[in-house]
């Protein structure tokens, strides 16, 4: 806009050629940008959707999150379930008479799913029984990560006015069954996000969403690596995620498309660290109960599966319910999209 003409001639030449592919390039960024989220269940790929609505599509309104209402409450009654379910499988596992005669009780199991005034302080008490703690430390049972978070508040949650929050809505459990889209628009390039179910049930579906991917986000849940799979106890979780991110990031599919890791849960896995070493599951790890040499580790393992030299993989860790982390990232990853799109046209930035 009249500015240009103090450069060289050459950068000129060069900004109107990034100009001038920019506008015509509609093969790849005029058209859209498409991101295939991929990973194992539970990794996180739903909750980097949920970010971008909130921090592109301005957010979920008062009635969207008052739709999250009783998926919460299902949550909830899933998970003590679970634990409670964990528990008699252990042996030397027994709750207090007090919460024994609550686990009895009809309303854990007949589908009505209540929080209120008269089943929170029945759900509290459960959730302190030392042996349900005990359940959960051990991983017995496949419980969602975000159990602590919710359970602690359930004063809150159950209240006749509750509204789920943001920082709820981030972190409730819905299964993804099938495919869905996202599309938000950032300094005019459009980008179309493509969720996918990571359950192996949901993985034949994959297939068919690979056509023009501009960018794989594989994810990673780092703090996986002494859990098993839901859908298969004699599979480790990370061991999964190890064979998945080999398949992918080799597959002739995304020959031409950036893939970006995503090693998420980066809290969790901080917590987890501190308590349970990572030679748990990988010999050669030598770097103790270290967060830093855990981050460094887990990357160096999936980068390493990369066999073609020239391939562009993008690691970061992440923590995708944390919503300035997620800006961060992602406003790195469109740098590098749009960086790799203008290297393709022979254009270097």
């Amino acid at each position: 806009e009249g500015g240009g003409a103090r450069g060289t001639p050459e950068e000129n030449e060069r900004q109107r050629a990034i100009e001038k592919m920019l506008r015509q390039d509609g093969k790849r960024l005029d058209k859209e940008v498409k991101l295939l989220l991929l990973g194992a269940g539970q990794s996180g790929k739903s909750t980097l959707a949920k970010q971008m609505k909130i921090i592109y599509l301005n957010g979920f309104s008062d009635e969207e999150r008052l739709s999250f209402k009783s998926v919460v409450a299902s949550n909830i009654y899933t998970w003590i379930n679970e634990l409670l379910d964990g528990v008699e499988m252990e042996d030397d596992l027994e709750l207090s008479d007090e919460n024994q005669s609550i686990a009895d009780e009809e309303f854990l199991g007949n589908g009505d799913e209540v929080l209120d005034a008269s089943t929170v302080p029945k759900l509290q008490s459960l959730w302190r029984d030392s042996a349900v703690q005990q359940a959960l430390e051990r991983a017995v049972v496949q419980v969602g990560d975000s159990a602590p978070y919710f359970f602690e508040d359930l004063e809150r949650l159950g209240k006749p006015d509750y509204v789920p929050t943001i920082d709820d809505v981030l972190r409730v459990r819905v299964k993804t069954t099938g495919i869905s889209e996202i599309c938000f628009n950032i300094a005019d390039v459009n980008f179309r996000m493509v969720d996918v179910g990571g359950q192996r049930s949901e993985r034949r579906k994959w297939i068919h969403c690979f056509q023009d991917v501009t960018s794989v986000i594989f994810f990673v849940a780092m703090s996986e690596y002494n859990q098993v799979l839901a859908e298969d106890s004699s599979v480790n979780r990370m061991h999964e995620s190890i064979a998945l991110f080999n398949e992918i990031v080799n597959s002739k599919w995304f020959e031409r498309s950036a893939v970006i890791l995503f090693l998420n849960k980066s809290d969790l896995f901080k917590e987890k660290i501190a308590k349970v070493d990572l030679s748990c599951l990988f010999d050669d790890y030598k770097g103790g109960c270290n967060y830093e040499e855990g981050c460094k580790f887990l990357t160096s393992v999936f980068l390493n599966l990369v066999q073609d030299p020239r391939k562009s993989v993008f690691a970061h860790v992440t923590c995708a319910t944390n919503t300035s982390n997620i800006k961060m990232v992602f406003s790195s990853v469109r740098s590098t999209l749009l960086k790799d799109n203008l290297d393709d046209a022979g254009i270097g930035l």
